[in-house]
């Protein structure tokens, strides 16, 4: 969405009530979000269920708001250095259609505790109670194609082993850890 006032979002609005969306979630996506040695992720504002004009419309100024909150200018005084810092922060919001979740996560190619093994931290529902930290992440961890420490109430086994050739494809096309 490029707006800039009321009539631009209310725009945007009608266009995504027009291809009957229903339920969406309003996100935003910052150019400093995730680095490859900084992760930003979490720090600006996201949506879920948004459905009238009105939650539409504040939902993205909320966004867009969100990009100078002091949780993330106290962030990238911290944690951004050298070339980071002088990264122009911009901000995009992203519209997309609500799916209902049996369950959602965060993966990563290097465990931070052990870098031989991919970690998957995952929840029941949306991925925001995970990432908001108001839910605690059952924790899935395969080393050399083994499962280790899998809690396994949320995925399957055979869940865990896609996953985990999923983060080795995605590290390979990549060639950083992920």
């Amino acid at each position: 969405i490029d707006a800039c006032c009321d009539e631009d979002y209310e725009q945007a609005y009608e266009s995504f009530k027009s291809k009957n969306l229903g339920k969406v979630a309003v996100r935003s996506s910052a150019t400093i979000e995730d680095g490859t040695n900084f992760s930003n992720a979490g720090q600006y504002e996201t949506f879920l269920n948004v459905e009238t004009k009105e939650e539409f419309i504040d939902a993205v100024k909320k966004c867009i708001e969100s990009l100078n909150n002091f949780r993330s200018q106290v962030y990238a005084k911290t944690f951004l250095n050298g070339d980071n810092a002088n990264v122009i922060n911009k901000m995009t919001v992203v519209v997309q259609q609500m799916v209902e979740a049996k369950c959602a996560g965060v993966l990563f190619t290097k465990d931070p505790m052990n870098p031989n093994a991919v970690l998957i931290e995952c929840v029941n529902g949306l991925g925001e109670s995970l990432v908001s930290g108001t839910q605690t992440a059952e924790q899935y961890k395969v080393e050399d194609g083994k499962s280790l420490e899998n809690s396994s109430q949320i995925l399957k086994e055979e869940d865990v082993q896609s996953l985990y050739q999923a983060a080795l494809f995605a590290e390979k096309s990549f060639g950083v850890p992920m």
